[in-house]
């Protein structure tokens, strides 16, 4: 917190006026300041901004807001580029995965056999940015362009579709009363026949991937998969044949893991592959039995059954002990106990497996999931981009004889967060009848309610409160309840690392601007730890709207701009050290209370010092003989050796390269004082393990002595009776003589 009250400090020495301050937020909230300020008024531009190593990649400041065109195939083949820098609307993915549906290839450095570099913008200013690669292609007279003759490129090579060009729906030219999935009976190749056949089918069933060009996004995924599985053969007769395991890399293991979230093609991706590598999969999922038995008989099932499809080709089942079968196991981290030593089982079949084994989860942190991505090649699929799922999603409804407008598909990709399942599910139920043209309007007002469920948690909406400052307010706080009790720690711990987004103006002025906004966000986030202390120690929940406007919204609105990877609180670390340091200072101090006198705060700063200072002389000036001492100092005050440490851990370090006293004393020194520490103090460990056995002994011995004085009790009345008649008898005697 040094940097805030510094920014305090020295906004309060040169205070802005308060009009001025409210003029600039007002401004920033309604649109960028750059556009406020007549032109004449303007500061000229600064100069290009340079990039170098390690610099945060920005946002594409107008992403999304430019339609990619529609290319002629492979317009960009035999054409290599290199892209740097950030974009105007594309981000560094999409603008790969743009390049690479054409045909083209990109790379990482500029070299003689670069066609075009891609050069990135300023997100700030919006000016070209210098770079090293871009003085290196003006060195090698390589063109350079940028994003929109890319665009401009790749438009040219063909016409564009009707839908890109004129708003209004086109009018058909004929109509028929058969659906948009039969085809005339002309034609009778067998994709029409199977399109006849799923006219009342699920669309995302039709149009279930059959090829590997059908695939959408993770093309290097299935590159890897497909040569995994294409050297399977060969690295299985090498191991067979006594290779070693140790020289083994990821593409010589015996079974593959997908892992990513739900819908991007994990599972069309292993049965397209494996169909195209001329594998039989048999499939297993959670609602099948996988438990360690079931799993055991399936693999030696599989590798002595033989398929229909090799018993109808008549191909020999195995070859040289290689069986053309593969297993799909899906959704391996939903193995519940029901499941009882499936996960083991599964690990032993795949070292001992003849076929490949393909396995599938969502959730690859999983503590289950984690000991097997050991055994397996790890590929781990991401959400394709909105580009790949709008080309893929126009194909479909091309197909199906309806148009729909680019930004229409867009805005269906952002509600359903990528998920392709689900984009086909919702345009085969918003389908327009007639073959007409899905508006955009009709889409606008459904699609509020089609967003697609996703659990989110303080990881996912924290930089949030700074990338979208001026969302609105009921959303912001549904960010915030999230988590309530992480999210505002997480925005605490990120708000000073935030690149804010300032307008132009001279490097002073912005640097003062820059202290002004971290001086509100740090004033807020102080004003809802006071509110966050009346709600937690007086349980008043009615506050929780405004500690999450004045701990997280204004905050974010303060200090609002790009920012990386939001960092888990560094408050909760030193909470936990904080409270161990207590836990330990009171338990030296109730030890040592039979010898010193003194509260715990008293003995901190008192006696910790001294003893610390005490406890490390004799091992610094005698070495490993001053262990002795150290330990007749400890039975002294009856310290223990976690007492010891404690001491040791309980001083301040100030500055960067401080070190601790104790890492002064040699290793070997600590070592000796270990030992003799031990075997001085292994009689008092013994006693303390038969304490048990001597409480028990001593409750036996005082059960006993209480059974024998109630049998004294017992005895003792009878004898004084018989005595004292014995005696009165005797006496009546004596009186009769």
């Amino acid at each position: 917190m040094a940097a805030p009250s510094a920014a305090i400090r020295l906004a309060e020495q040169a205070p802005p006026s308060k009009s001025l301050m409210a003029d600039t937020v007002r401004s920033e909230g309604d649109k960028p300041a750059m556009n406020v300020e007549p032109a004449a008024l303007s500061p000229p531009a600064p100069p290009p901004r340079k990039w170098y190593p390690g610099m945060k990649d920005d946002r594409p400041p107008n992403k999304g807001s430019k339609r990619i065109p529609t290319g002629a195939p492979g317009c960009l083949a035999n054409r290599t580029f290199v892209i740097t820098g950030t974009q105007d609307s594309l981000e560094r993915e999409d603008a790969v995965a743009l390049i690479h549906k054409y045909g083209g290839r990109v790379t990482s450095a500029v070299s003689g056999k670069t066609s075009f570099v891609l050069r990135g913008i300023d997100p700030d200013t919006g000016n070209p940015l210098e770079s090293s690669k871009v003085q290196k292609a003006r060195q090698l007279k390589t063109s350079i362009i940028d994003e929109d003759q890319l665009l401009e490129m790749i438009r040219v090579s063909a016409p564009q579709p009707v839908e890109d060009k004129l708003p209004a729906s086109p009018v058909p030219p004929f109509k028929t009363n058969l659906p948009p999935s039969v085809h005339p009976a002309t034609h009778s190749d067998l994709s029409d026949a199977r399109q006849q056949t799923c006219v009342h089918s699920l669309w995302a069933e039709k149009y279930r991937p059959r090829n590997l060009n059908h695939l959408v996004g993770n093309a290097d995924h299935i590159k890897r998969l497909t040569e995994w599985l294409n050297t399977w053969p060969e690295n299985l007769k090498s191991e067979v044949a006594g290779a070693s395991s140790k020289s083994k890399d990821q593409t010589m293991l015996k079974a593959a893991l997908l892992s990513g979230p739900p819908g991007v093609g994990k599972t069309s991706a292993a049965r397209v592959v494996l169909a195209v590598s001329g594998y039989d999969a048999v499939e297993l999922n959670a609602s099948d039995t996988r438990s360690q038995k079931a799993l055991k008989a399936m693999a030696e099932d599989l590798v002595g059954n033989t398929s229909i499809a090799e018993f109808a080709s008549g191909q020999p089942k195995c070859a040289g002990g290689y069986c053309r079968m593969a297993l799909i196991m899906d959704e391996v981290d939903g193995m519940s106990s029901g499941d009882r030593g499936g996960m083991a089982q599964l690990i032993a079949t795949i070292k001992s497996s003849k076929m490949p084994i393909i396995c599938i989860c969502n959730d690859r942190n999983s503590p289950k999931v984690r000991s097997l991505a050991n055994h397996c090649l790890d590929l781990r699929f991401r959400r394709p981009s909105p580009a790949e799922t709008v080309v893929a999603m126009r194909r479909v409804v091309t197909d199906e004889g309806y148009g729909v407008e680019v930004d229409t598909l867009n805005r269906i990709a952002q509600a359903c967060n990528s998920d392709i399942r689900q984009m086909l599910n919702l345009l085969q139920m918003w389908r327009p009848e007639g073959g007409e043209r899905l508006s955009s309007s009709e889409v606008s007002k459904r699609v509020e309610t089609a967003f697609k469920d996703v659990s989110v948690g303080p990881f996912d909406v924290a930089d949030k409160f700074f990338k979208e400052p001026n969302t609105p307010l009921d959303k912001r706080l549904r960010h915030y309840f999230v988590d309530s009790g992480m999210t505002p720690l997480m925005v605490q711990d990120s708000y000073l690392s935030v690149s804010m987004n300032l307008p132009a103006m001279p490097a002073m002025q912005r640097e003062l601007m820059g202290l002004e906004r971290v001086a509100m966000a740090s004033e807020s986030i102080a004003s809802a730890d006071v509110v966050g202390k009346r709600i937690s120690s007086e349980q008043q929940w009615a506050l929780a709207p405004l500690h999450g406007i004045l701990s997280c919204c204004a905050p974010g609105y303060y200090a609002q701009g790009n920012i990386g990877r939001i960092n888990f609180p560094s408050w909760l670390g030193r909470n936990s050290t904080c409270l161990k340091r207590h836990r330990q200072l009171r338990e030296c101090t109730s030890r040592m209370q039979a010898h010193v006198s003194g509260s715990k705060e008293e003995v901190r700063q008192a006696y910790v010092p001294a003893l610390r200072e005490l406890l490390l002389r004799p091992m610094r000036e005698l070495g490993a003989d001053g262990a002795s001492k150290v330990i007749e100092l400890m039975d002294a005050y009856c310290l223990s050796k976690d007492d010891f440490d404690a001491i040791m851990e309980m001083q301040l370090l100030i500055g960067p390269g401080a070190k601790a006293d104790i890492a002064t004393v040699p290793a070997n020194v600590k070592a000796t004082l270990t030992r003799k520490y031990n075997a001085a103090h292994q009689g008092i460990k013994r006693g303390v393990r038969s304490l048990k056995m001597a409480t028990e002994h001593f409750a036996e011995d005082i059960e006993e002595d209480e059974e024998e004085d109630e049998e004294e009790d017992l005895i003792v009345p009878v004898k004084t009776k018989a005595a004292t008649s014995s005696t009165a008898k005797s006496k009546t005697k004596i009186s009769r003589a």
